[in-house]
């Protein structure tokens, strides 16, 4: 089983992402699909925090989980009281 976690998206570049989890820092290749999920996730949400499979290195986005947000209460207003490092104000 992958470990996953939520983590906070700190730079996109053309063919990567770099994601923010509390003092660790992970840089994630993204395929040409991943990007573009990724790209609208961010457009259509406003959501600033991603899911990461640490074992793999790679994003879980929504379409694969089947799960918006809006639907998951425990997600809901996760990144207010953050700073754009994903610290506690």
């Amino acid at each position: 089983m992958s470990q996953l976690e939520f983590g906070f998206i700190k730079e996109m570049g053309e063919t990567e992402v770099v994601v923010s989890m509390g003092k660790q820092e992970i840089e994630i290749p993204l395929n040409d699909q991943d990007m573009k999920d990724l790209q609208q996730l961010l457009v259509e949400t406003d959501m600033e925090y991603v899911l990461v499979d640490l074992d793999k290195k790679r994003l879980v986005l929504d379409n694969e989980l089947d799960m918006k947000e809006i639907n998951n209460p425990a997600l809901k207003d996760l990144d207010v009281g953050v700073d754009e490092d994903g610290n506690a104000l």
